[in-house]
């Protein structure tokens, strides 16, 4: 019999943490099978997504509001054909209250969020390809 935790979930489960937090399915799936495609596609994110936070999470301490939402509108995509779930709505809640100038003090926490998110998945994004 598997041991439960109180939560409901199976003790021997793998933690959160370990679960991947995208999905490579779209890129799969516009990468035809080719295995040397999907690997381009992944050291991209690697290498243009770290500045696009960056930039992002620069502009929100300077509170460039007009920065800030393009920087996040142009990570959207990126996270959209990732498939980043747990950071889908909240880049595109930054990008809108950024643009609109509507309630800004949720921004930073937001972009903290996406940005932990984005460093955890580009560690696990490393060992996909190691």
């Amino acid at each position: 019999m598997e041991a439960k935790l109180l939560n409901g979930q199976n003790a021997n489960a793998k933690p959160a943490s370990e679960d991947k937090l995208y999905n490579l399915s779209m890129v799969e799936s516009v990468s035809g099978g080719n295995t040397d495609f999907i690997k381009k596609m992944i050291l991209l994110f690697i290498d243009a997504v770290p500045k696009d936070v960056v930039m992002m999470r620069s502009a929100c301490a300077a509170k460039n509001w007009a920065q800030v939402s393009k920087t996040a509108h142009k990570l959207k995509s990126t996270i959209d054909s990732m498939a980043i779930k747990t950071i889908q709505q909240d880049i595109r809640t930054i990008e809108s209250n950024a643009k609109q100038l509507v309630e800004l003090d949720l921004i930073p926490a937001l972009v903290e969020k996406v940005e932990n998110t984005i460093n955890t998945c580009l560690v696990q994004l490393s060992t996909e390809i190691a």
